[in-house]
């Protein structure tokens, strides 16, 4: 299939190819060598042309005016024969005022024949020159051409004809069209290598293409295509890659996310397990079976959450999640969740300072999604700090909106991990080592629910066991009321 396939494109490209070179090459060959021959015809006819005017003056400043008519053949023969050499074919001299009839030789004289057998002669008569195209006595193809003989610029009795054989013309045209069809014989075999090695130049990388996709498909999502050029199908292939890298990241925080939330779901539920065949199949005092009941309770709330943060996320993610304009009073929000956590304060004997959180502030947003975002922030704060830390958490409003700052001195966050904090599942495997609870889903649900709401969230530490500061600013749609 692989072969057939590539091969197939190939061929197709080579075909195209090689229409395209051997029409235009045909083509152009064809009206080049028309030109040529036109060419070559009008140079071969101007240059007998000028043979013959050339030879016709030498002749008659040669004889001096004198009248040849009455020459005997002899003499006539005698200065032909001198001129022969330099022409291309014969001469042959004839005198108007001679009786017609007498014939003509190749070289000799008699008098003038019809001048519709021999149009040459009569544009000699009337001073011009022109090249007729006719067989001889012998069947021979020939080129005529006749002038005056001159003296001194003057015309005097006798014409001059020139005979070549029309094979000379002949001859050099079939030379031109010889280098001409040599000419596109090489220019196509290069056009036709050029050819080959632009369809060798597409296919290949896109075979390559094909084979990465091959192992991708079988499940090997580190290969990367090899494709190094510049041009459109090298972004293709970096196209690729770059997606091949998101899909194998995607399958890692799937991984990661089956791996954390499993782990996630399987404590609460092993714990409502045991409390629910504890409070059926025992005999529990009153005190125990309370106490195993607000266990539940807190256990179904943890499961709650989980799958509340899942399903935001999700929503934001695919574009779903509707944005709502509840009046939020935000200190008082951040007061609320605060008191949430107070038994994990206790427990963990943290300090917590609320600054300007008295004050009015309103804000127009989902009530849900804001308080998922604030009591990660402060979960996350609160998680991190050891004992007898310090958390403070602070409210301003600016222009256009509000700052709400959570300060910690906790463990920090290293350099390493600061740039991706905000990645899913990104703390799940150290959460496990360090026996923190948690999906590593909360900061990466916090910011999809700002960006979504227009704010944004920056998060600075000065390293490990320097604790955290975390500043989220929220966009306020409505005066501020103090």
């Amino acid at each position: 299939m692989r072969n057939l396939l590539s091969t197939t494109i190939r061929t197709r490209l080579l075909l195209v190819n090689i229409a395209i070179i051997l029409i235009g090459f045909s083509t152009l060959t064809y009206f080049a060598g028309k030109e040529i021959e036109s060419a070559i015809r009008a140079d071969y006819e101007q240059q007998i042309q000028d043979q013959v005017r050339l030879v016709a003056r030498s002749m008659g400043d040669q004889v001096q005016g004198v009248d040849l008519s009455n020459a005997t053949p002899a003499s006539i023969d005698e200065l032909l024969k001198s001129y022969t050499g330099q022409v291309d074919g014969s001469l042959v001299l004839f005198f108007p005022e001679a009786p017609l009839g007498k014939g003509i030789t190749t070289m000799g004289h008699g008098g003038l024949p019809s001048s519709q057998d021999l149009p040459e002669l009569e544009m000699a008569i009337n001073g011009g020159t022109i090249v007729s195209r006719r067989q001889d006595v012998t069947g021979q193809d020939m080129l005529y051409t006749a002038a005056q003989l001159q003296y001194h610029g003057k015309s005097i009795t006798g014409l001059l004809q020139l005979a070549v054989p029309a094979k000379n013309l002949q001859t050099q045209i079939l030379k031109r069209w010889g280098v001409l069809a040599l000419s596109f014989i090489l220019l196509t075999t290069v056009s036709l290598a050029a050819a080959l090695w632009l369809a060798r130049s597409i296919t290949t990388p896109l075979m390559k293409l094909r084979d990465s996709a091959l192992h991708l498909a079988q499940g090997d999502l580190s290969h990367r295509a090899a494709i190094n050029t510049s041009d459109e199908i090298g972004e293709v292939g970096q196209a690729f890659n770059t997606m091949a890298e998101q899909v194998q990241a995607m399958l890692d925080e799937q991984q990661a996310f089956a791996r954390n939330i499993s782990h996630e779901l399987r404590t609460p539920l092993t714990t409502l397990r045991l409390r629910t065949e504890a409070l059926r199949y025992e005999k529990l005092d009153d005190a125990t079976a309370k106490r195993y009941l607000e266990e539940v309770d807190d256990e179904i709330v943890r499961l709650g959450n989980v799958v509340q943060e899942v399903t935001i996320l999700s929503r934001f993610d695919s574009g779903r999640g509707q944005l709502e304009e509840d009046e939020i009073d935000i200190g008082r929000l951040l007061s609320v969740l605060c008191t949430q956590f107070k038994p994990l304060l206790q427990k963990q004997n943290v300090e917590l300072s609320l600054v300007g959180c008295d004050q009015l502030i309103i804000l127009h947003a989902g009530l849900s999604h804001l308080t998922v975002v604030l009591r990660n922030l402060l979960e996350n704060a609160f998680k991190y700090t050891p004992c007898g830390g310090r958390v403070t958490c602070s409210l301003s409003a600016n222009e256009g909106e509000v700052e709400i700052c959570i300060q910690d001195t906790g463990q920090g966050i290293t350099p390493e991990d600061l740039p991706h904090i905000f990645e899913r599942f990104y703390r799940a495997d150290k959460a496990y080592s360090d026996g923190i609870p948690g999906t590593g889903l909360g900061l990466a649900l916090v910011k999809s629910i700002a960006d979504a709401y227009g704010g944004r969230i920056h998060i600075t530490s000065d390293g490990a066991g320097k604790g955290t500061s975390v500043m989220l600013f929220w966009p306020v749609k409505s005066p501020i009321q103090r």
